[in-house]
Parts: C-alpha cells; structure tokens; sequence
C-alpha cells in the first residue's frame, strides 16, 4: 500500500470478518519466568510475564503486608531477647522483613512455574 492510500475504502463486502482482534502473544518460556521469579517474584514480575495481573497483584499485597507485619513483630521482639543498639536491630528487623516474604514466594511459586508456563502456552496460544 502506499503512503496515501486509504485501506478502509478496500472493503470487500464478501471477505470474512473476525468479531474481534486478538493480536498475536509469543510462546512463554520456563527460562524468563524463572528470571523474572527470581529477579522481581516480590512484585509478581513472574505472573506478569505470564499474563496472570491477579495473581501478580495478590502477590504484591501478599509481600507488602508480610513485610510490615514481620517489620513490626522483630522490632517488637528483638530488643526484649538480645541486648542491641538501636541501629543494629532495626537493621536485622529491615533485612528480616524485606527478605523473608520474598523468599517465601520463590519456595511456593518455584515447584508450579514449569506447568504455568505451559498452562499459559496452552491457553494463550493455538499449540
């Protein structure tokens, strides 16, 4: 077609329509996916990349609720068992809550991800 051409004036009456316009999703593949758990799994990157916004937001919640909750039961208990300065288990208190959920989630997601990929090729794709 040209640059000036007017492709909706080419409309063939007979020509079969779509009711709607998918476009087009690549394969997804298990190495990504296990990038993606690992790198951002505290974010739902993984769920994401596998086209599932729920889960991924369920999993944001999941982490940022853990966080605060794990956050502020070790700033309550740490300092009633070891005698610390301030700085010390406030930092051990930020490492637990930050690292603990995202652990937690690469463990549970890890065992599933190989059939969510392929569960998600199946649905997704014409295979």
């Amino acid at each position: 077609m040209g640059r000036n051409s007017k492709p909706w004036l080419n409309y063939k009456s007979d020509a079969p329509e779509r009711e709607y316009f998918r476009a087009p999703k690549k394969k997804r593949k298990f190495g990504w996916a296990l990038f993606w758990l690992i790198a951002g799994g505290h974010i739902g990157a993984h769920q994401l990349y596998l086209w599932d916004a729920k889960k991924a937001g369920l999993i944001i919640l999941f982490y940022f609720m853990s966080f605060l909750a794990i956050l502020v039961i070790s700033a309550l208990l740490l300092p009633q068992f070891f005698e610390m300065s301030f700085e010390t288990y406030e930092r051990i208190s930020i490492d637990l809550a930050a690292f603990t959920p995202m652990i937690l989630i690469i463990i549970f997601e890890f065992p599933r991800l190989k059939h969510n990929v392929h569960s998600t090729n199946k649905k997704h794709l014409l295979l």
